[in-house]
């Protein structure tokens, strides 16, 4: 029996969801769309499991004072695989370990490739703390 994956985006451009669908049709996914970032921690954190293993989201979307609320995601135990869209900084990516990044113009295929890398059927595994700079 094939396992079911579990997909978190949190992508409010309506375009992208559009891409977002069509790079990932005919996948054993179940997605599931948010529009804040209060959504994805309430979703991935909050709700009962089984929780998405996978949170594919805009970074250029998530307003500079979200960012931290973002961070509660590693902080309270929710250890799945990232996909950052957009312009996507090297301490974002360090300190909320986004595994892959795919930049704008968002290209036919880069998600798929993506979701395969991160790798389905993965279970999500406890990751150390990382420290913080000021």
């Amino acid at each position: 029996m094939q396992s079911i994956n579990r997909l978190l985006v949190m992508a409010p451009q309506s375009g992208d969801r559009g891409w977002i669908d069509d790079e990932l049709a005919g996948q054993p996914l179940t997605k599931r769309f948010v529009r804040t970032v209060r959504d994805v921690v309430r979703v991935l954190i909050e709700e009962e499991p089984p929780r998405p293993q996978i949170l594919i989201i805009d970074v250029d979307s998530v307003p500079a004072a979200d960012v931290l609320h973002l961070h509660e995601l590693r902080d309270r135990g929710w250890f799945g695989s990232i996909i950052g869209l957009g312009a996507v900084s090297t301490e974002l990516c360090a300190s909320l370990v986004i595994e892959r990044v795919i930049p704008r113009p968002l290209g036919p295929g880069a998600l798929k490739k993506a979701v395969a890398q991160v790798g389905l059927d993965r279970a999500t595994t406890r990751m150390p703390r990382l420290p913080r700079t000021a």
